[in-house]
Parts: structure tokens; C-alpha cells; sequence
């Protein structure tokens, strides 16, 4: 996991029985950590509720009501990175190709079985790539990174290819989408509609995954002046910001890259900015259609590169 050692270094080592099977010890702790993380959320979540009843606090904050939704369905993107790794052990769940892998439903929640069949496959990859690849544990963090970045590349591509005869014309209502071109101002948008209609329905399974991701940190929100547009707090759009990485991409801060989202959202008549309502969120078809066009800028960079091929 990571920048393993110690450890986990001298089982990848240690035979071909070990390549296969995963330590009990390491099943274990993450059996063990789920646990241990499900109980604070659920003591947090008890206290909550009895400062609303005292308080009588309707009001649909950023937190609210998305613990009790955790327990049945695994952990939010939020909680899965209060867990800890093993001793020896570095890991951080904070990688989109990882979650990806871990989600075997889809759904944007990360069950206790979703982490221990991880954990396993984790094992299994790392021990595969120091043994088989000669290379230190060092240089297996990023062999990890770069196994889980490719294979959910490729799992878009794959799909990309698969459905590429089955396209049917994709209406975009006259939205605004934002790309690059919002956050560096001279950039061409001009493409043909086939390929813009191709990419959408090609990526959207990742988008919605992603975008479940995100709508699981919190309820979404309404405004009566917008009654049919939903919205995200800031809040959920900096954890998107963070786990893709918008700075390294457009070199731009969290608080500009919100600007750009709720100006695309007046633009397009989602949301007025002269409301102090509209503040702190942002509408989640605008967050949609710029991660439809990042995601396609990257895959069409990672096919011009033949790296998905």
C-alpha cells in the first residue's frame, strides 16, 4: 500500500504463498479500522442529533444526515480518509484511481468488504511488481500510483470503445460548459459534434461515479427562487478539487475555481450571485459538465500518447 515496508516488503518476499494469499494480519487491521471508524462516526452522529433536538435545528447543513446513510451502505470520501494503515504502512486513499478500484459498486461509498478485497488485490499487485520488477519499496509508491491512474484509464477506454457504436445524439440544452478556456482564458472550444456527443456518453460512467462520490458528503440542496436545480456546498467541491488535483492542473486556487463555477452557473441562469443564498453552492449539472470535459481532455491526451491502447 503506498510506500510499504518493513513488513510488508518481507512477505512480498517471501514465496509464491504470499503472492497469492493476503496476511491475516493485514485483513485484520483493515477489518479492525472500519470498525473503529464506523464507531466515531456513529458517537459523533448520536451527539449531533441530541444538540438538534435541543436546539430544534431544521436547518439542511453540510453534514447533516449522511452519517446514518454511511452505516448502511460503507464509508464516504471523507470518512475512508480517517482510516489508518498498517504500521510500516503508507497509504493514503486520496487517489482517484484507487477509490475507483475500491467502489465495486459503483455507488460512492466504500463498504467494509469493498476494503478488504482491496486490501487483498493491493497485496497481490504490490508483491507481484517488487518481486517480479526487481524495484525497491520506494520506487513501489509510485509503481501503485501509476497501476491504479492506468488501469482506471484504461477501464474508460475500454468502455470508450465498447459503446462507441451504440452513441446516440446527446442534447446539451445550451449549457455552458466549463474547461479549460474559463480558467485559461485563450483557449480554441471549437469541436465537432460527434466527438463532443462520443466523449459524453463514453465518460459519464466515471462522472456519475464521481459525482456520487461527491453528492455523498452531503445532502444536496434547493433554493425556492431554483426549485428544480440542485445544488453541492463548497464544501463537497473542494474534496473534488483536492482529489483531482484542479491546482496542479490549471494552476488556480480553490476560491477562484468556485468563482468559475458559480459565474458558469449565472451564465447559464442556474443561480443568481447578488443572493447571498447562493454563496457557499454551486449547481451539480455545472460540476458535471466541467468534469465531462476534463476527463475527455485526458483521455484524449492519454490516446494521442497510446497509453490506454
Amino acid at each position: 500500500m503506498g510506500n510499504t515496508q518493513n513488513n510488508y516488503n518481507n512477505n512480498s518476499n517471501d514465496g509464491n504463498n504470499h503472492m497469492k494469499q493476503c496476511p491475516d494480519y493485514l485483513l485484520a487491521h483493515t477489518s479492525n479500522e472500519y470498525k473503529r471508524v464506523v464507531m466515531k462516526l456513529t458517537k459523533k452522529n448520536k451527539k449531533s442529533n441530541n444538540n438538534d433536538d435541543n436546539n430544534n435545528n431544521d436547518d439542511n447543513t453540510i453534514n447533516s444526515n449522511n452519517s446514518d446513510t454511511s452505516m448502511i451502505n460503507g464509508l464516504n470520501l471523507e470518512q475512508v480518509l480517517l482510516l489508518k494503515p498498517p504500521h510500516g504502512v503508507s497509504l493514503s486513499f486520496d487517489h482517484l484511481g484507487m477509490l475507483f478500484n475500491m467502489d465495486e459498486e459503483k455507488n460512492g461509498y466504500f463498504s467494509e468488504n469493498n476494503l478488504i478485497t482491496f486490501t487483498k488485490n493491493y497485496y497481490k499487485t504490490y508483491c507481484n511488481i517488487v518481486k517480479n520488477d526487481s524495484i525497491t519499496t520506494d520506487d513501489a509508491l509510485v509503481e501503485m500510483d501509476g497501476h491504479f491512474t492506468l488501469g482506471l484509464w484504461k477501464y474508460v477506454a475500454n468502455n470508450d470503445k465498447q459503446n462507441h457504436d451504440e452513441n446516440k445524439s446527446i442534447t446539451s440544452n445550451d449549457q455552458h460548459v466549463i474547461s479549460s478556456s474559463d480558467v485559461n482564458e485563450d483557449s480554441d472550444t471549437t469541436t465537432t459534434t460527434t466527438t463532443t456527443t462520443t466523449k459524453t456518453k463514453n465518460i459519464s460512467l466515471l462522472v456519475n461515479w464521481l459525482l456520487s462520490v461527491i453528492k455523498n458528503l452531503g445532502p444536496l440542496q434547493t433554493f425556492k427562487s431554483q426549485p428544480e436545480i440542485e445544488f453541492i456546498h463548497s464544501d463537497c467541491l473542494h474534496s473534488l478539487y483536492k482529489l483531482i488535483d484542479i491546482r496542479s492542473s490549471y494552476n488556480i486556487d480553490f476560491q477562484a475555481f468556485l468563482d468559475v463555477v458559480q459565474r458558469a452557473g449565472e451564465d447559464q441562469g442556474l443561480m443568481h450571485l447578488d443572493e447571498t443564498d447562493f454563496d457557499d453552492y454551486c449547481p451539480v449539472i455545472v460540476v458535471e459538465n466541467f468534469l465531462t470535459e476534463y476527463f475527455k481532455s485526458i483521455i484524449n491526451m492519454m490516446n494521442e500518447l497510446d497509453f490506454v491502447g
